[in-house]
């Protein structure tokens, strides 16, 4: 759980769920005479003394012992033990003890002046041996357990002395549950061992949540989301320095209203670090920690080699990265160098004079170059450099020029070759250089999926005078950051002025922008401009200045084939769908470039070509992947994962748009996020993930709305609509669906209007909701025909056995239904026609058909994982004079299926009267049979038949309505006139056409 309040720390500690578990066990322990040990063992910074302060709550009727170790004390022997054993020390004299009294001699806590005694152990003389110490110290704690729960905190145990240590160490070797002492550890890793034989627990960063839950409730007023993600990307999951973060920050600044400064940690916490971990070390030991955090200011990684050739040139101590290590500050991993504490790299830079800086900059420039690596070397060069120097910035564009020219580029490289770019344009005098150069920069910067290098760059750029030549790169690139990661609107029409500026000197561009902007459009749900966009790409190709390009490569050609096939199926061409699939296909196949391969994808998706989208956008993924455009990955994953969403496949859905939410957020593409994150919520919806479900929804709601995501916003509601489905709440699933399928929701996606007709069916019907669906799903069949989707063909044949007023027509509708979910390879959707026609079969009195029909829906729902929608099914079974086998046989099987589901809806908190108006009988009935649930199943309370359900029944209970239970139409609503309930028999209930709804 996240955010718990922590009465000792006086703050709320968020995350380290496992971590306080452990320590709480450990208290629990002591409380009942336990003994044990646990060691947290963790970097500056990552909330070891919050852990710590978390165990050091006092005990009742116990004694706490909870010791900070200081670097000031640790060249003092004893000293450590002598704190420890302080507030204990009147108590200790008190006991005759031959070897508590030899301890406290040696710690010097006899209440005279201290010295170091004669030791003894009972009546022999305590031998000279290191452990002697630590057998009187066990000694010493088991003693004062024996009384009373003891518990010992120790905070930055790798600061005790020596002989503390040692002592420590050994008494916690030989500790066991018998001894009744329970000791609590927490120090850095600084390369000295601990025994083996503790429990040790090694802290690692906040997880997003625990991040975001922390920054949230560190800032004194609202938190924009663009802030919050600066902040974690920034923050590492470090506690310490995510809070240092946000107080360096102003309340306008948190809330996006004004700039962020450039560096974002305050002046005051850097000096704080360097005074606290730096000041200390020797010369040589600072220099050396300089030379790593200065290369890190360029490379991502600090490369071992390097910075120890840059600090043997520089005459530097032999002993100095041991020096360091042995501090805690670095550590080394194979041919990499790493700080424990990205503050303390911060620190080890910043701290330092600009001299001493650009004398680091040199010599590790000099070994790069010779080690062959052009750009950084050249880059660290143009960090030593002050002023400009336009002969060095020539020589920077032409490594990066010889380092892109391949065909495959790594993230690493090109982000690489982004910040030699934007240093040699730093150098560069001529205004119309400089903004070619950073304009270039921002390019290799998004291509490597760091937005948050894009937006300081185009920042630079619009502060030089203006360039006509470069206006439409510039309005493009800052209208694809717009687009990802911003309001969408306002991307949108800056791509279509970086076409019109593009149209004449780059043709291929001006498509691209065309084809983001016609993105833009279908993403905040205007379909006349998508159409308007769409139509203009496909113009493109009868342009003059355009010629086929039989080699598919990235100009207009690449860019318009797809918004080709697409302009006749969505101007209604009911003969285009399969047209279009073909070529969509074809052109596929053949292309090679990530960026068109998620283009195709998308458009696969529009025109209902869901094979040709998943394998389009598989391919996308895998070639962005190959060739390092990590800002390719998210849109092509979110593709991936809507052809699979509309497959039904719904776990490999949540499987990529998982994989896709995290390369979002690293990339930092938000508006990806969310549409991601309304595939998790229909995902979870399904598998019955109601909490889940909820949380993406809100989230994609709450941020989506006012970004203009109206089809992520739209799928958001339409998952919670299925949720309600799933729920057995019908009405509440069409009272969610009508505004968004009729178009009345202000964020009402046109082709969620559509896809979301079925479930607005399935829960009129189920409601007896008097509400017309017609021009609905007169709109999804002419849709399903135009795309030839079997998938949807088959749903639009089940709303018309749902519709059908011959029941003989309904069966032979659903079972047409269920062959083109066959055919389609769709299980999902087809275990939901089977539901819907065994619970119709089931009510005709039909029951050996209705379990055909339920046994294969719970199959199928079981091997989708859909858990809500299998326990319906089971109920259904249950029902229909079947004893399904996944049932357990516990006290509930002896329940008749409507005992039982009287049983789980009070359970779940309903009262008898919301019972008796779900299930369509009258309260004394409810109450009649709730009385034999109490005495089959001998309970007397509903809270203990809530305990029962769930510890015996396998299946648990959830909230009201039950998950399980099926839908029973009250008797006191009519049904539509076309409606096959209204040949029906409800139990025990009389169908009266001839009442009015209420």
């Amino acid at each position: 759980m996240i955010g718990l309040p922590d009465r000792a720390v006086g703050s709320r500690v968020h995350g380290r769920t496992a971590e306080r578990a452990e320590i709480d066990a450990l208290r629990r322990g002591a409380r009942v005479g336990r003994g044990g040990a646990l060691l947290l063992l963790g970097a500056s910074g990552l909330g070891r003394t919050t852990l710590v302060d978390h165990g050091a709550r006092p005990i009742n009727g116990g004694t706490v012992l909870h010791l900070r170790a200081t670097v000031a004390e640790s060249t003092r022997i004893h000293s450590g033990l002598h704190a420890l054993l302080r507030p204990v020390a009147e108590q200790l004299r008190c006991i005759a003890d031959f070897r508590i009294d030899a301890l406290l001699a040696a710690v010097g806590l006899t209440g005279t002046e201290r010295r170091v005694p004669e030791v003894r152990i009972g009546d022999a003389p305590l031998e000279p041996e290191p452990d002697s110490l630590g057998r009187a110290l066990l000694h010493t704690l088991s003693v004062l357990a024996a009384g009373r729960a003891l518990l010992c905190c120790i905070d930055d145990a790798d600061r005790l002395d020596r002989a503390s240590r040692d002592a420590l160490c050994f008494a916690i070797r030989r500790l066991t549950p018998a001894h009744r002492a329970a000791v609590l550890l927490a120090a850095r890793e600084d390369g000295r061992a601990w025994p083996p034989e503790i429990r040790t627990r090694r802290l690692a960063p906040l997880d997003e949540p625990a991040a975001t839950a922390l920054l949230t409730d560190r800032a004194p007023g609202p938190l924009s989301p663009e802030v919050r993600d600066v902040l974690l990307r920034a923050g590492h999951g470090v506690p310490r320095q995510l809070i240092e973060l946000v107080d360096g920050l102003s309340g306008t600044q948190l809330a996006g209203l004004d700039p962020l400064p450039e560096r974002l940690l305050a002046a005051q916490s850097l000096r704080r670090a360097h005074r606290t971990h730096l000041a200390g070390l020797p010369t040589d030991a600072r220099e050396l920690l300089l030379l790593a955090s200065t290369a890190l200011e360029v490379e991502p990684a600090a490369g071992l080699g390097t910075v120890l050739r840059a600090a043997e040139r520089a005459g530097l101590a032999s002993g100095s990265l041991e020096i360091a290590e042995s501090e805690g500050l670095v550590f080394g991993d194979g041919d990499r160098l790493h700080f424990t504490d990205p503050l303390l790299r911060t620190a080890s830079y910043r701290g330092e004079p600009s001299w001493r800086r650009r004398a680091a900059h040199r010599r590790l420039a000099e070994v790069l170059i010779e080690q062959g690596d052009t750009v950084s070397g050249l880059r660290h060069r143009a960090a030593s450099v002050v002023g400009s120097d336009d002969g060095l910035a020539e020589t920077i564009e032409t490594a990066v020029g010889r380092a892109t020219a391949g065909e495959t580029l790594d993230s690493t490289t090109l982000l690489a070759c982004s910040s030699a770019l934007a240093a040699a344009a730093e150098l560069t005098e001529d205004t119309a250089r400089r903004a070619d150069r950073l304009v270039r920069a921002a390019e290799h910067a998004w291509s490597a999926g760091r937005t948050d290098r894009v937006r300081p760059l185009l920042t630079r750029l619009r502060d030089l005078p203006p360039q006509p030549i470069l206006r439409g790169r510039l309005e493009f690139l800052g209208g694809i950051v717009e687009l990802r990661d911003g309001i969408v609107d306002d991307a949108r029409e800056a791509l279509l002025l970086a076409a019109d500026h593009l149209a004449a000197t780059d043709p291929g561009l001006a498509a691209e922008a065309l084809v983001r902007a016609a993105e833009a459009a279908l993403i905040t749900g205007d379909e006349q401009g998508f159409l308007s966009e769409v139509d203009a790409v496909a113009n493109l190709r009868g342009s003059r200045r355009v010629e086929p390009d039989p080699d598919g490569d990235r100009g207009v050609p690449g860019w318009t084939d797809g918004d080709a096939a697409l302009t006749p199926v969505l101007h209604g061409d009911g003969r285009a769908g399969t047209d279009a699939a073909q070529v969509l296909r074809r052109r596929a196949e053949r292309e090679d470039s990530p960026e068109l391969l998620a283009h195709l994808a998308s458009a696969a998706l529009l025109v209902g070509a869901l094979s040709v989208a998943r394998v389009t956008a598989t391919r996308a993924v895998v070639r962005a992947r190959a060739r390092g455009r990590l800002a390719i990955i998210p849109q092509a994953l979110e593709h991936l994962a809507y052809a699979e969403l509309r497959l039904g496949a719904h776990a490999r859905a949540a499987e990529h748009a998982t994989a896709g939410l995290a390369a979002a957020r690293a990339a930092g593409q938000g508006n990806c996020a969310l549409q991601l994150r309304a595939v998790l919520a229909m995902s979870a919806a399904v598998t019955g993930d109601a909490a889940g479900c909820r949380a993406h929804a809100e989230a994609v709601i709450a941020t989506g709305r006012v970004r203009g995501l109206a089809m992520a916003v739209s799928v958001a509601d339409w998952s919670l609509a299925r949720l309600d489905l799933s729920l057995s709440r019908p009405q509440d699933a069409a009272d969610r669906l009508f505004p968004l399928v009729e178009g009345r929701s202000e964020h009402s996606h046109f082709a969620v209007r559509i896809f979301a007709v079925p479930c607005l069916a399935e829960a009129v019907v189920l409601a007896r909701d008097s509400r017309r669906i017609d021009v609905a799903l007169r709109r999804f069949e002419q849709r399903a025909r135009t795309t030839e989707d079997a998938g949807a063909l088959a749903q639009a044949l089940r709303c018309r056995a749902l519709l059908a007023a011959d029941p003989a027509s309904a069966d032979r509708l659903f079972g047409e239904a269920l062959r083109l979910h066959e055919a389609a390879g769709a299980d999902f959707e087809g275990a939901r026609t089977q539901r819907l026609h065994g619970e119709i079969l089931r009510r005709r009195r039909r029951p050996r058909a209705a379990r055909v029909q339920l046994g294969g829906a719970l199959r199928r729902f079981e091997a989708c994982g859909a858990r809500i929608w299998a326990d319906r099914a089971r109920e259904e079974l249950r029902a229909a004079g079947a004893e399904p086998a996944a049932l357990s046989p516990g006290r509930i099987a002896r329940l008749t299926p409507q005992q039982l589901r009287i049983a789980r809806q009070v359970a779940a908190g309903a009262t008898n009267r919301e019972v008796a108006s779900t299930l369509c009988l009258s309260p004394r009935t409810v109450d009649h049979h709730l009385r034999n649930v109490f005495v089959v199943l001998g309970v007397r309370s509903r809270t203990e038949l809530a305990h029962v359900l769930v510890a015996d029944d396998g299946i648990g209970t959830s909230s009201h309505p039950s998950a399980s239970e099926p839908t029973v139409l009250p008797s006191n609503t009519v049904l539509p006139s076309n409606t096959v309930f209204q040949n029906a028999v409800l139990p025990n209930s009389t169908v009266r056409p001839n009442e009015t709804r209420a």
